[in-house]
Parts: structure tokens; sequence; C-alpha cells
């Protein structure tokens, strides 16, 4: 008889993803279709999973640094966190210190920790993607669920969130903010953003503004981010896995808030480095050509969101 293993209870009541569902309906379904000699096909027509392959500069960049295999900096590596600010200043107009900006493995991490050591209750816009939850369920954060409607657009209504965030107002809160919205495509104008900015600043509430597609809407360069609008009060995390279809490299990096406290950075890197001491040194220096003025890189985003936008079309 094993040994009676005790649970945290948190973990209970937290469902599988859909996705991992999915995949797991299909691996099934496709073994039993083999072993009775069925040549059926499923298809996945998602995006969180990139059907594109990784750009072939990205892919020869991590071949060249494979030898880098000493620990690195928590926060990520300086050429990295140069790289990035330099990527945000071209791609967003932000225009932040390497300092602000962390490297994690994967944007997921990196607002896990901003879950942890920034106080105050989580609100969570719902549908959403399926991650945020699991993440405030797993560390007992308090978080209320905010419904987004369909004559809106599944849009934040400005006024909705004013009343809301004013009926709750003990405590400093933290507004999840994904845009592009996964997963209805929504996607922010700047005076949308703004008058959000406008009722954050006015109810004491942080952003955490997921915008790790920004860079796969049709219209890119019309993008603006809530890090453009709300500087002081926003969080801005972004990476590698959609517009550069590299997933599995896990790279994701995050802006802290213009003018943060010491104290605040200290923590992110204490959280940091007790969590997952640091990104995966090769695939650090290989994200540096990511994130750089790469002519073929940027023809990479320009074919692919092209044939998006031919997909998209042709479902509709």
């Amino acid at each position: 008889m094993g040994t009676k293993i005790q649970m945290n209870p948190g973990v209970k009541s937290i469902v599988m993803p859909e996705n991992l569902k999915v995949g797991l309906m299909v691996a099934e379904q496709r073994k039993k279709c083999s072993l009775i000699g069925c040549t059926d096909e499923y298809y996945g027509l998602a995006f969180g999973q990139s059907p594109f392959p990784v750009p072939e500069p990205l892919v020869e960049a991590l071949a060249r640094n494979s030898r880098h295999g000493h620990y690195a900096d928590a926060r990520g590596i300086e050429e990295l966190r140069e790289a990035a600010a330099g990527f945000n200043a071209h791609h967003f107009g932000l225009h932040v210190s390497p300092e602000r900006i962390f490297i994690g493995p994967g944007t997921k991490p990196l607002i896990d920790i901003v879950f942890h050591i920034v106080a105050g209750d989580l609100v969570l816009p719902f549908p959403s993607w399926i991650g945020y939850y699991p993440q405030a369920l797993l560390m007992a954060k308090q978080y209320h669920a905010f419904p987004l409607h369909r004559e809106n657009h599944y849009k934040i209504d400005t006024d909705e969130l004013d009343h809301f965030l004013a009926d709750r107002p003990d405590k400093q809160k933290v507004l999840v903010l994904n845009n592009p919205h996964n997963p209805t495509g929504a996607v922010y104008t700047r005076t949308e953003l703004e008058a959000l900015a406008a009722v954050c600043r006015r109810r004491r509430t942080l952003v955490l503004a997921d915008e790790i597609y920004a860079l796969t809407t049709y219209a890119p360069d019309d993008f603006v981010s809530m890090g453009k609008v709300y500087p002081e009060g926003t969080f801005v995390t972004n990476g590698l896995s959609k517009d550069r279809s590299a997933g599995g490299y896990r790279l994701g990096h995050i802006i802290l808030p213009e003018q943060c406290p010491e104290a605040l950075m200290d923590a992110f890197n204490k959280v940091a480095a007790t969590v997952y001491t640091n990104v995966t040194t090769p695939v650090q220096y290989a994200a540096v050509t990511a994130y750089a003025r790469n002519v073929e890189i940027e023809a990479y985003f320009v074919m692919t969101r092209r044939i998006h936008r031919m997909m998209g079309t042709w479902l509709s």
C-alpha cells in the first residue's frame, strides 16, 4: 500500500484546460484509427500553437549559441534586454530602459510573478485565455470575474468597469487586459485604451497587459500598447511564441511600470531567481536575433499575417 500523500486543495479546483483536453482526444482518436486501419485526419484550426516553422535566422542563432551552458542573470542577459527594449521602441513606440525589462521562460511565469508580488485582487475579464484563472487558484489569489459582452465586441465597457471598481474600493486591483483578445480577436483602439486608463487611474487599479498577439493582427502598425497610454500603471508582456512561432523556445519578456520603485524590481528579481533561476542561456542568446531588426524575420511577419488573413477570410 502506497504512502498517502495530501494534495493542495487549490490544485483539485483546477479543471483540465480545453486545449489539453482536445489534444488528448485527438491523440486517442489517431491511435484508435491506426489500430483499425482508418486514414481519417484531424486538423487543428486554433492559433495557440503557431502552424508555421520557426524563422530560419532564429534557428541558426540557436545552433550558433548552443555552447552557452553557463547560468545567466535571473533578469535576462544584458544583450537580450537591450534588444527587447529596441524591439518595443521600433514596433510599439515604447521607449523603456533595459532595467525595466525581465526575461522569463515564456510569458506565463512572468504573469505568475506579477500575481504573486503585487498586492490586491485580480480583475479577470471573461471569456478569456484559459491560463489566468488557474494561476489565481493555485496561489489562492482573490479574483473578481468581469463579464465581456458580445454587443460591445467582447471589449471592456469602461462605464461598467468604473462602477465595478467603485463597488470594491477597499484595496488595490490588478486588471488583466489581454489585447489582442484571446479567444475573440478583439483589438482595442487608442481611444478605448485611454478611457480604460482613466478609469484605472481613478480607481487605484494596475493593469497586466498580455500583448502576446500584438504583431499577428491584420494591421500591426495600428496596434497601441497599454504601456503607451498608462505607462506608470501597466505591466506589459510579450514573447516569441505567436508572431515568431517559437512557443517551444519558452521565452517571453515583461516591461515593469514606468518609475516603478526599486523594491518592486528587487522583488521581481528575487522571485524569478527562486522559481526558475534563469531562462535557458542558449535560447536567450538566440533571442537577441529574434528581437533585432532582421529583414528576413520582418518578411516572415508579413508572410504569416497574409496567410492568416486568407485563412480567416475563407473560414468566415
